[in-house]
């Protein structure tokens, strides 16, 4: 079953999400993934976080 339908407000998941593949196998099951420590290592880095962004969307 999924995950959001024991929720009436979405549902996110966010523990190891980094690349589009990940948000793809959990999109099965939630309304949202968070990409949070995978976003702040790409700034502590000093690269412009477009790139990565872009990656996640399809």
């Amino acid at each position: 079953a999924k995950v959001a339908s024991f929720s009436t407000i979405p549902v996110c998941a966010g523990f190891g999400i980094r690349a589009a593949e990940d948000i793809a196998a959990v999109g099965l099951y939630v309304s949202g993934a968070i990409v949070g420590s995978a976003l702040v290592e790409v700034l502590e880095r000093g690269e412009d976080p477009t790139p990565f962004l872009k990656s996640l969307i399809r």
